[in-house]
């Protein structure tokens, strides 16, 4: 069985875009070194068999590199050419806790399998509103959104339930066997989210393709309604927060200075990473990473959180 693979540059990102809906998380894999398990993403191995080309095992993040035109896209990455063929791949790349609070939240990403037809590889997209899903792979109170068919017996005309993939780069054959092949191209797909308005949900990749290739996946993003439910009990307008996005520096411009009692700032998964008991006009977070984060104005009257991203 000849397969192609690459051994990628670790690389990933995490920014955003506030046009229209809210955006309520995205990941592009453009800037990150690797892929931090207990940071944005849980990452879980769960088959724990050895990757036939000593890749790393569950999720990576690297160059598509699959010869086609996408290449050269950075990428979260999952093989299924696991060590002596064996098959049961089951890896799981979960989102962190989004909050819907309506009806108009959608979930959207780009994927494509490293070639088809031979060799495709399939995964599926999940659900939970279970908070023991983001952190224990055994929780199975879930739902699917979406289930992409793998290719079955070697062969390119069989295949598993499911939707199959259907965008290939067309001008970069690849000779496998006796048969021609096509690099995988990144296809966007997008599912509504208005069934869980009003919870906070765990999304997941899981993985599940039995000696293909690889599975990339990109361009995460959730759009919705921001909403700071269960924080909020102060008028957030006497604080302005600027720039927003950042790259450099936060200011805070209020005429109620002296009632603040303390600043914080959280990541996306509610981890604390600064703090001041006191007013401070401006905070600089150039140090942190990109991505989305939470500033919470504790005063004397009531506390607010903004949502802020630093790019």
């Amino acid at each position: 069985m000849k397969k192609l693979f690459i051994l990628p540059a670790l690389i990933i990102s995490y920014s955003q875009s506030l046009t229209g809906q809210d955006t309520l998380f995205y990941e592009n894999f453009n800037d990150w070194d690797y892929l931090e398990i207990d940071s944005i993403f849980t990452n879980f191995d769960e088959d724990n068999i050895s990757d036939y080309n000593g890749l790393a095992g569950g999720w990576f993040v690297g160059n598509l590199g699959n010869g086609g035109s996408d290449s050269t896209e950075s990428v979260a990455l999952s093989s299924s050419w696991l060590a002596n063929f064996q098959p049961g791949t089951r890896n799981h790349l979960r989102l962190p806790a989004l909050y819907l609070p309506d009806t108009l939240a959608t979930f959207s990403w780009r994927s494509a399998p490293a070639l088809g037809n031979l060799y495709l590889d399939g995964y599926t997209v999940v659900i939970s509103t279970d908070p023991d899903f983001y952190y224990y792979v055994g929780a199975s109170d879930c739902d699917t959104l979406m289930h992409f068919a793998q290719n079955l017996n070697d062969d390119e005309l069989q295949f598993s339930s499911g939707i199959q993939h259907d965008s290939f780069d067309s001008l970069a054959p690849i000779n496998i066997s006796t048969t021609t092949q096509y690099p995988g191209k990144l296809k966007t797909w997008e599912v509504s989210l208005a069934a869980y308005a009003g919870q906070s949900v765990y999304i997941s990749f899981l993985h599940n393709s039995d000696d293909d290739n690889f599975i990339a996946i990109d361009d995460i993003l959730v759009k919705g309604t921001y909403s700071a439910t269960g924080i909020n009990n102060l008028n957030s307008n006497i604080y302005n927060i600027y720039p927003n996005p950042t790259s450099n520096v936060i200011n805070i411009d209020t005429d109620n200075s002296s009632d603040i009692t303390s600043i914080e700032i959280s990541n996306a998964i509610g981890q604390r990473i600064y703090q001041i008991n006191n007013f401070k006009k401006q905070i600089d977070i150039s140090e942190f990473r990109s991505g989305l984060y939470f500033l919470s104005i504790e005063t004397l009257r009531g506390k607010t959180t903004k949502q802020i991203i630093k790019e």
